[in-house]
């Protein structure tokens, strides 16, 4: 497979110092799966697939390969568009507000069978999520800890404090997948911490390297993998209880 790079990555920065700062982001990363697949599909890319005469055959033999194969570039682009701002507001409050849009357009591999028989296809890819994240902070002088909630929930429960799961519904095709691609991408975040925490210090909207470090491994660690039995009975108590200090 010939791989080509063509990464396009922008990230300017602006504002006025003690007021506000503005961001934007934009970053086109192709994907390349495979440019030596063939296909005798017509209508490849598109909804409809259909096949030209000759088939289908009483066996592969019998298929007119020769004459009706064609060749068909697997792959797709994703494209991301990041929009922020921060604002100081009064007495040390700040406010953020974040967008981001990821677009993947192209063709990807899919399979379909039929009792006995089954086809490679090539599908069409055509992919839009969207993020928005508002937030407000209070500025470290003046601050004052009633309760961390964290020390509190280990003192209690001597468990580790569920911050967000990753969760898909059980009829969703390719689950297993799904599974696979994620846990494949946290590996490699995990096996290159300092790269990963290099690119996530662009949206970390100015804190600093070691809260950063501290922050991220809140949110990614062994736990993230696998929860085991003490994560799943940690989910199951704090979905069944109320603080008592509320």
């Amino acid at each position: 497979m010939r791989e080509q790079l063509e990464r396009r990555v922008g990230r300017p920065q602006g504002g006025r110092e003690g007021l506000y700062s503005l961001r934007l982001g934009y970053s086109e990363i192709p994907r390349r799966l495979s440019d030596t697949a063939s296909t005798p599909f017509l209508g490849t890319g598109g909804a409809v697939l259909t096949l030209p005469a000759g088939f289908p055959a009483v066996d592969t033999a019998a298929m007119p390969l020769a004459t009706t194969l064609q060749r068909v570039d697997l792959g797709y682009n994703r494209k991301r568009y990041d929009l922020g701002a921060t604002w100081l507001g009064s007495d040390h409050w700040s406010y953020s507000v974040a967008w981001r849009q990821d677009v993947r357009d192209g063709t990807q591999r899919t399979s379909g069978s039929f009792f006995s028989s089954a086809s490679h296809l090539v599908a069409p890819l055509d992919q839009a999520t969207n993020q928005l994240e508002l937030s407000t902070s209070y500025a470290d002088h003046g601050l004052h800890k009633l309760l961390d909630l964290g020390v509190w929930w280990r003192d209690e429960t001597g468990l580790p404090l569920p911050l967000g799961v990753v969760a898909a519904r059980r009829d969703l095709d390719r689950l297993d997948d799904v599974s696979d691609v994620l846990r494949a991408a946290i590996d490699a975040g995990l096996a290159n911490r300092d790269e990963a925490l290099g690119y996530a210090a662009a949206f970390g909207r100015g804190i600093d390297a070691a809260t950063a470090d501290e922050f991220v491994a809140m949110y990614v660690n062994d736990l993230t993998l696998d929860m085991g039995d003490r994560g799943r009975k940690a989910v199951a108590l704090l979905l069944d209880s109320e603080p008592d200090f509320v």
